[in-house]
């Protein structure tokens, strides 16, 4: 994957390598490229290179193995900071997921102190509906005693009544016939 590159010294050729960097395939010159968005569009040239490539940053007149591992360095201190950032950040979702799991924890706790409080209600409800229950089986037999003593009251002194209204008839009748 050689090129050439003209400039006003002489006509120079350079390699695309396979991490994607543009750099002097004679240790001559290297020309380094960005990382980012493609910067050219297909089937533009670079040096009369076919193959699109990103925008070019500089070319840099010194040999291409110091530049290279140069910026190798400077790639995997910049690799450094980022793995740096991305454990800070996983540490930050631990501990945001380790309170999450105590809040959790608690909640379910609060949440078992609840159900076994509402149990007690229910068993309490259970209780109480039965001695309500109770007392009203009680008070309709009071009710019905009540009633059935009214009633035998009632009719005695409804019989009596009839009795007394029976004698007082039959006295009557013996007094006008006594009379007559």
């Amino acid at each position: 994957m050689g090129s050439r590159m003209r400039s006003s010294e002489a006509v120079r050729t350079f390699k695309v390598g396979t991490n994607g960097k543009v750099y002097c395939y004679h240790n001559l010159l290297a020309a380094l490229r960005q990382a980012g968005t493609c910067a050219t569009r297909p089937g533009e040239e670079f040096y009369e290179c076919p193959y699109a490539l990103y925008e070019v940053e500089n070319v840099i007149l010194e040999p291409a193995e110091r530049r290279v591992l140069q910026n190798q360095y400077e790639r995997l201190e910049m690799e450094k900071d980022l793995l740096e950032r991305d454990v800070v950040g996983l540490k930050a979702k631990v501990d945001s997921y380790e309170e999450g799991v105590a809040e959790k924890t608690a909640l379910q706790s609060e949440d078992e102190k609840l159900g076994m409080e509402k149990r007690l209600l229910e068993r309490e409800v259970i209780s109480l509906r039965s001695k309500v229950d109770t007392y009203e089986a009680a008070f309709v037999k009071v009710f019905g005693v009540v009633v059935l003593f009214l009633g035998l009251s009632s009719a005695a002194i409804f019989f009596s009544l009839i009795f007394s209204i029976g004698f007082l008839l039959q006295s009557l009748d013996q007094a006008r016939s006594a009379y007559e």
